[in-house]
């Protein structure tokens, strides 16, 4: 009744809106900079972490707060 095929690829199906933060393209060691200016939200550098663990998983990101260029942001690092 249904026809089997092989070698086939999957689609590539992504649901919901596209991450902000680019957290699957960073590899250990890498670190980027948000600043509390573009985004007031992650002043708290706990919710960064959460962002991170939700991709990533336990450990990680490590966000810290800091001033950098005179900003007070968060510079967020891959550490595992």
């Amino acid at each position: 009744m249904f026809d089997i095929e092989q070698g086939i690829p999957e689609p590539d199906v992504r649901r919901g809106r596209p991450p902000k933060y680019p957290f699957r393209e960073m590899s250990v060691g890498d670190s980027f900079f948000v600043s509390c200016a573009l985004d007031e939200q992650l002043c708290k550098a706990r919710l960064i972490r959460r962002a991170g663990f939700n991709v990533l998983g336990a450990g990680a990101v490590k966000a810290t707060p800091v001033r950098e260029r005179g900003v007070h942001g968060v510079r967020v690092h891959r550490v595992a």
